[in-house]
Formats: structure tokens, sequence, C-alpha cells
């Protein structure tokens, strides 16, 4: 059996460390079965996808509607140019969390029982 490797872009890694700076708490690399979110936020029951030219809106857009019908799973996608203004990145990012904050509750228990481990 082989196993897949992942291998993260330089936006992806740029993301993870510009949202650790930010004091962010973070995991990389989370199944949300069949999924794998880049970057899972717990605190925000969200997840951040990082969005190079390579992406199709019509397949993240099927993907995403999934993860938030099985798992009341947010995603927040970045585009990658975004990373040159890490100002506006983290102003987008910030009122995207707060919003989610605030039915953090019922999602989280919507999907606890299919992942024990939320």
């Amino acid at each position: 059996m082989s196993e897949l490797v992942r291998v993260m872009s330089d936006a992806h890694r740029e993301l993870i460390r510009l949202l650790q700076n930010w004091g962010v708490g973070l995991m990389e690399e989370v199944e949300f079965p069949p999924y794998t979110v880049d970057i899972y936020v717990p605190d925000a029951h969200v997840a951040i996808e990082a969005d190079g030219p390579h992406h199709s809106r019509r397949h993240d857009d099927k993907r995403d509607q999934q993860l938030y019908e099985r798992y009341s799973l947010v995603v927040l996608r970045v585009q990658n140019e975004l990373l040159s203004h890490p100002d506006k990145l983290r102003v987008g990012l910030q009122e995207a969390f707060a919003q989610c904050t605030g039915d953090i509750t019922a999602r989280l228990t919507r999907c606890r029982n299919i992942l024990p481990w939320i």
C-alpha cells in the first residue's frame, strides 16, 4: 500500500507562518474524510485553504459545500497573491473568524458524533 505524500507550497508555508505569528492556534493537514484541509483553526471551527493557480473554482465550491454539510466546517480560501498584503489578509481573517465564532457551538454539536476528537 502506498502512502500519499503531501508537499506544501511556499505560499502554504507562508500562510501557516503568518497565522502562527499572529497567535492563531492551528492544525496542519487535518482529515475531514474524504478530504484533508490545509489548515484547521479549532477555536473558530474553520478550515483555511491556500489557493494557487491550480485550483478549480467549481471543484472547490463543491468540496467546500460538502465539508459544510457534513461537518459544519466553514472553509476560507486565501489566494496566494493575498500573502503579499499581510495586513489586508489579517483583517479579512479576523472578520471571518468573528463571524464564524458566533455559531460555533451549534456547528460543533452537529459534527461531534462524526468526529469525536473535535
